[in-house]
């Protein structure tokens, strides 16, 4: 008797807990917990005092805007970029700074290393840093806005929230060039089902040009292939291979294109040591298992993208897999993420893995206060980066598992149809 109490306590439980779920949009609960982290952050700033304010900061805010500063003064390099500067940056990302360069010094432009922090005493370099990030900030907004599903309040909290999370300051405070990718991808994802071929077509171009800057988006192209859109495909590989080539004469040629990916192999080592420091695991066998696993949920991708409904777990996927590639792993990586969350968000509701789908998304948007002593890591690293690294391998793992439980249920769901055929004949 107990017992069926207790049971039916705990359904009851479970009931009213789904049901609260589904009457609300998923951006309230999102502007819920940014707010109150907002806040607690905030607060403890004001307590603690300006070290726990910059915290969440890269080097807590001590290299301001020098994603931006430093690969202005590595352009100038002309090919020195590539084969003095080791930049990894494609041509067209390298050309993006050398037209911002004209809106800055030489004086500037040519110091030393030692001498990056001397922008603060030359006002155009700080102007054009200023509007190199508004510029596309604003339109990484407005593009979000537009394919937002809900209106009012939510929206419009919705949209402040897109800007005041830990992410988008991080990456604003870096100045770096993720966001006019990010801005693009999220061009191609937002008009990949679109009824306009002028829309589609705007997106293809879209995803090439993202690829230019950053390479990784090209991989969002399987779903062209996936979806048997053949044409479209070739289109968008065409416009990338144009873009792609067109800017490396400014450094070169096409050859800037051999050393850009030596030194994107050459790059990283520096992570995978402070990971081999973390978890006790030397570097070999550490490289070994991530490319096991990279290999297994790539299979897994391909696999979910031929029969997954829900367009924006694909995309959740693609993205993950994005920010599990060590070169892009950083706070400011997880922007990708705003993509898929507002496309989840316009499912109106929260039920089942969506809400799972939903809180690993979420978290690392938030202002989580506190830093880990550099006992733990080779350096200080910040609450912020280790829950962004525990959701993205939570997220890596719900996909998968997702990916099975979406296939089996479509296998039972054939064999039962089968079935029932084969009765009624």
């Amino acid at each position: 008797m107990l017992k069926e109490k207790m049971k039916n306590f705990g359904s009851s439980i479970k009931s009213a807990v789904e049901n609260f779920f589904k009457r609300k949009n998923p951006a309230q609960f999102f502007i819920a917990m940014m707010a109150l982290s907002l806040i607690i952050w905030l607060v403890s700033s004001l307590i603690v005092g300006e070290k726990f304010f910059t915290g969440i900061f890269f080097n807590n805010g001590t290299d301001l805007f020098m994603d931006y500063f430093n690969s202005i003064r590595d352009v100038f390099q002309g090919i020195g970029v590539y084969t003095e500067r080791h930049v990894i940056y494609p041509p067209m990302a390298n050309l993006i700074f050398l037209l911002c360069l004209r809106f800055v010094p030489d004086e500037y432009a040519a110091t030393s290393f030692n001498d990056r922090y001397l922008w603060v005493n030359y006002p155009s370099a700080i102007l054009s840093c200023l509007l190199f990030i508004l510029i596309f900030a604003v339109l990484f907004l407005l593009l979000c806005q537009r394919h937002m599903r809900f209106n009012g309040k939510t929206k419009l909290l919705f949209s402040f929230f897109l800007f005041a999370n830990v992410p988008m300051l991080y990456l604003l405070e870096r100045g770096n060039i993720i966001l006019i990718s990010t801005l693009f991808t999220g061009i191609y994802i937002f008009t990949y089902d679109s009824k306009s071929k002028l829309a589609r077509e705007i997106g293809l171009f879209s995803l090439a040009f993202a690829f230019s800057i950053k390479l990784y988006p090209a991989a969002l192209g399987w779903m062209l292939l996936a979806d048997k859109r053949y044409k479209e495909a070739l289109r968008c590989v065409i416009y990338g291979i144009l873009l792609l080539i067109i800017p490396s004469f400014f450094f070169g040629g096409p050859k800037c294109l051999i050393w850009m990916m030596e030194n994107i192999f050459s790059s990283g080592k520096s992570g995978w040591e402070t990971i081999s420091h973390v978890v006790h695991i030397p570097v070999s066998v550490l490289k070994i298992m991530f490319y096991i696993a990279i290999l297994i949920s790539i299979a897994s991708f391909i696999f979910s993208s031929l029969f997954q409904k829900d367009r924006w777990k694909i995309w959740t996927f693609a993205c993950a897999l994005f920010m599990a590639v060590p070169p892009l792993h950083a706070v400011y990586g997880w922007n990708l993420f705003l993509i898929p969350l507002i496309l989840l968000c316009n499912e109106k509701t929260l039920n089942g893995r969506n809400l799972l789908y939903f809180v690993f998304i979420t978290l690392p948007f938030l202002f989580i206060p506190g830093i880990l002593p550099s006992s733990i890591f080779k350096s200080t690293a910040t609450l912020n980066e280790v829950a962004t690294l525990l959701c993205l391998i939570a997220l890596l793992i719900l996909c998968l598992i997702d990916t099975f439980l979406t296939f089996k249920s479509g296998s039972d769901k054939n064999r039962a149809l089968a079935d029932r055929h084969t009765d009624n004949c």
